[in-house]
């Protein structure tokens, strides 16, 4: 089998077109796309038949010829799933930038209910730095019935930059929001009376592909009968091509338009011979086709000729890509061809889906493969291709994809195959949707029960087995008690499990074994997973299981591992697959940005993470959007955007509460961070507010405390204790810190134990007892600076920054990295100290570093009177162009006018 085309079918992303078949000029439309003004949206409207694709093609051809970007979009009914029609669309504006949409591309692939929003936002970013022209033509609209699509071109029309251009065609007016643009001049609208050829275009036409030479006076009644329909035209060609002008042209033109069509396709294929004929009847039943393709289901080893000679004979075979291997048929002659087929060989039709399923397998393109076996009536073999074709996706790490794919198969096909339950059920519980997954189960549990003669009592007892694996999987994504985890585990037969569910039985055992602090087999059950994952050939399994022992090493306080970890992923050939595109980046760029942040490179870490965040929360489990966003609050906070920072840990605890209902064990490591936060920021009311969910009073008495590490109770006593160092009554922290740090290392907690230890040290420095103060600091920083863990000490603030200055003062730090140290006390504020709201806060939630260089000059233009015109002159932009970006700058600013804009600009050293 190929490898999967998964994401990009790349014949819709060029014109349907041969660039070496010759269109007539439309001299009327062709220079709409050559002036200076071009408007925002065109949209083309005409029933089928009227050049509209054509008309495209000669556009887009012109636009390619010029600096611009420029990029096509054939539309099909499956782009009613919005994600992938937007990965379509990003992937034709491409204009072969290997980095261009590819944030937006990665949220797509991985994205459970994608907010269109999201990648509209990073599109209109990455075009709006581009000076050059955009052109997007989307051709065939009408078969986009989705108003999710509809809203995302709304809000990508709405703000897009000036330079982006729209041009759509259709059969039926786009529903999309048009007064708006009639009204401001950004809409172009042609239709049927302007597509229309005229009589000189009409004699153009028929010379350029009519082999038998008509005379005026049949052109002019040609023309006159067909209004200047160009299909009808090409039929009425095609029909004369071989009657010796005997047959009577007025006929050919009475009745509506599909009687026309009819009457002429009909005459069309009269006169092919009998192997065309045959041909042309049996493949009008693909969508698509190539010469492989047709030679399996028809059996005609000359399918590749056939094909060439009727391109050459203009018989309405459209090529879909550049290379015209792949083509389809002009719709209104695919329609009559079918209807042709159904009525005089309907026995036929059944076979002929199946061999084109059977070939559309084979070849790894499994969609299209179960949509024919669905059309042969064949449940059995639709399920089985299904399943086969699930099973390569998830193998590949599509699971959010493949999760929506197989809930929008029919509950029939589902319910006739029980390993398909399992599949989706599988993808469910990885990419979060806990209670769904649940519901899923127990359904599939349901249909096991009326298996029982229908399937071998060895294939029912393995599916049975899949369900305890499941409700494991189920239990540890939702951080439900460990221990009940594995007793899930212990209920399974680990012999009767597949390649694949051994590896995912030693991920979800060493999950559990980590939350149990059972580090060393929880590492020895991620590394027996990696290796069966390398056998199975799963870019998914591999990177999880290098992600979970990256966790692991993280907790632990061994960034050194992480670092020899991420060295070692360089070398798995399994990662130099297409599918690893989004898997390896999602989930172990999200470890490399937290592992550059603990060792202080702050601008390293936010590129990486910013990159991935949305990603983490579909691809990976709780523990890993809980890192990466608390990480991602800590370089916010750090870089002075305190606001961003609180505003990221909130969202943070909703996704939590979203999957984790009832339970604390997820939700506190949000909310703890929370806390520690506004201490940081010498804000105690916001951190009361957060506490009181927890029934945590900071200024009460402390916490009741377990006689061991336990994540909830020993996190609402480190925030109790952060409390009290900030309300200056350090002897009330001291021995329970020291409890909490005893409790993080008989575990292994390194990570804990240190952030316990350095408040312990600030609680007996405030205290006065330098010398203790002295004894614990010392081994803290020789333990960070082994794993070069930097910003774990530094992220505490100005008191530890002070006490170590006093302690090497003291020459109390001898035998410590004198460069570590320099590290940490080189920049040591966590961030700015809490403002109240208004002008005074600007600073902390913007920096220069959040506006774009040309942003800035047209802020310093602004600064000294020039208008948009003059500023437009200077930039070689339109005035259209500098509003536009007055218009993101004020948003950014949250001002209303340019005179508050350059207050505002100045007030944070921007200009």
């Amino acid at each position: 089998m190929k490898e999967v085309d998964q994401v990009i079918i790349r014949t819709k992303l060029t014109p349907p077109v041969s660039q070496k078949r010759k269109l007539v000029r439309r001299h009327r439309l062709s220079p709409l796309l050559s002036t200076s003004d071009i408007p925002r949206l065109i949209i083309v409207t005409a029933p089928a038949g009227y050049g509209k694709t054509s008309l495209m093609y000669q556009w887009f051809s012109a636009c390619r010829e010029r600096d611009t970007r420029v990029g096509w979009l054939s539309a099909d009914s499956q782009d009613n799933n919005a994600p992938r029609f937007l990965r379509h669309l990003i992937a034709c504006l491409k204009n072969n930038e290997e980095k261009f949409g590819d944030g937006a591309m990665r949220y797509l692939d991985a994205a459970r209910h994608p907010d269109i929003k999201h990648p509209a936002g990073q599109l209109i970013n990455e075009l709006a730095e581009d000076d050059r022209d955009a052109f997007l033509f989307i051709d065939d609209y009408h078969l986009i019935e989705n108003r999710e699509v509809d809203g995302f071109l709304d809000y990508l029309l709405k703000l897009a930059p000036p330079n982006l251009h729209l041009i759509i065609s259709s059969r039926l007016v786009p529903d999309l929001s048009l007064p708006e643009l009639r009204l401001s001049g950004e809409l172009l609208e042609l239709d049927a009376r302007n597509l229309q050829f005229d009589k000189s275009e009409t004699f153009s036409f028929l010379d350029l592909i009519n082999s038998r030479k008509l005379s005026s006076s049949e052109v002019e009644l040609l023309h006159e009968r067909s209004e200047g329909w160009v299909a009808g035209l090409q039929l009425a060609a095609a029909a004369l091509a071989n009657n010796d002008g005997k047959e009577e042209l007025g006929v050919a033109f009475n009745g509506t338009l599909r009687d026309i069509a009819d009457y002429l396709a009909k005459a069309v294929l009269q006169n092919q011979n009998d192997d065309v004929r045959d041909f042309l009847l049996r493949t009008s039943l693909l969508e698509r086709f190539n010469a492989d393709l047709c030679t399996f289901v028809t059996g005609n080893a000359d399918s590749q000729n056939i094909i060439e000679w009727l391109e050459q004979s203009h018989l309405f075979v459209v090529p879909l890509d550049e290379n015209r291997t792949w083509y389809r048929y002009h719709h209104l002659f695919q329609d009559f061809l079918q209807a042709t087929l159904k009525r005089g060989l309907p026995s036929e039709i059944v076979a002929l889906y199946r061999r084109a399923a059977s070939w559309f397998m084979e070849h790894g393109l499994g969609a299209e493969a179960v949509d024919y076996a669905l059309l042969t009536g064949d449940i059995q073999q639709a399920a089985a291709m299904a399943e086969r074709h699930a099973a390569s996706q998830i193998l590949a790490g599509y699971l959010p994809e493949t999760a929506r794919w197989l809930l929008q198969l029919p509950d029939v096909l589902k319910q006739k195959n029980p390993m398909l339950l399992s599949q989706v059920t599988l993808c469910l519980w990885h990419i979060f949707q806990q209670e769904e997954a649940s519901q899923l189960l127990s359904h599939f549990e349901h249909h096991l029960d009326s298996f029982g003669g229908a399937l071998e009592d060895h294939r029912l007892k393995e599916l049975r087995n899949e369900v305890r694996l499941h409700r494991g999987g189920i239990a540890v994504c939702a951080s439900h008690a460990p221990e009940n985890v594995l007793d899930f585990l212990d209920q399974v037969d680990f012999s009767l499990l597949s390649g694949f569910m051994k590896a995912v039985y030693y991920n979800i055992r060493g999950i559990a074994l980590g939350e149990n602090n059972r580090f060393s087999e929880a590492l020895e059950c991620f590394r027996k997973a990696a290796r069966i994952h390398r056998t199975t050939g799963s870019p998914l399994g591999v990177a999880c299981s290098y992600y979970l022992e990256a966790l692991m090493h993280l907790e632990c306080g061994n960034l050194n591992n992480i670092q020899d970890m991420l060295h070692q992923i360089k070398k798995e050939t399994v990662f130099n697959s297409q599918a690893a595109n989004y898997i390896n980046p999602s989930m172990l760029e999200s470890i490399e940005g937290i592992l550059h942040y603990e060792r202080g490179d702050s601008g390293k870490a936010r590129e990486l993470l910013e990159a991935n965040l949305e990603l983490t929360k579909e691809v990976g489990h709780l523990k890993m959007v809980s890192l990466a966003r608390t990480t991602y609050a800590r370089i916010l906070n750090r870089q002075g955007d305190l606001p961003g920072a609180h505003k990221e840990l909130e969202q943070l605890a909703e996704i939590l509460r979203r999957n984790e209902p009832g339970s604390y064990r997820a939700i506190i490591l949000a909310d703890y961070e929370r806390i520690k936060l506004a201490l940081l920021n010498n804000n105690p009311a916001q951190a009361q507010y957060i506490a009181d969910k927890y029934d945590l009073a900071l200024d009460g008495p402390p916490p009741e405390l377990a006689n061991h590490w336990d994540r909830l109770s020993c996190l609402k006593a480190l925030a109790w204790c952060r409390a009290q160092l900030v309300r200056n009554a350090p002897e009330k922290a001291h021995d329970l810190l020291r409890r909490i740090s005893l409790f993080a290392r008989e575990v292994g907690r390194t990570w804990r134990y240190l952030e316990a230890r350095l408040l312990e040290a600030v609680a007996l420095d405030m205290l006065g007892r330098d010398f203790e103060a002295a004894d614990i600091l010392k081994p803290i920083l020789q333990i960070a600076s082994t794993d070069k863990m930097v910003n774990v000490i530094r992220d505490e603030g100005s008191r530890v920054a002070d006490l170590i200055r006093k302690l090497q003062e003291q020459n109390e730090l001898i035998g410590i990295d004198p460069a570590f140290l320099a590290r940490i006390l080189a920049d040591t504020s966590p961030g700015p100290q809490a403002v109240p709201d208004g002008e005074d806060s600007l600073e902390a939630a913007l920096r220069p570093s959040d506006f774009s260089e040309k942003e800035r000059i047209i802020l310093e233009q602004v600064a000294l009177g020039k208008s948009n015109a003059m500023i437009a002159k200077r930039l070689d932009l339109t005035a259209h162009a500098i509003k536009w970006h007055l218009g993101n700058i004020f948003n950014k600013l949250q001002v209303r006018n340019r005179a508050a804009a350059v207050s505002a600009a100045k007030a944070i050293r921007l200009i």
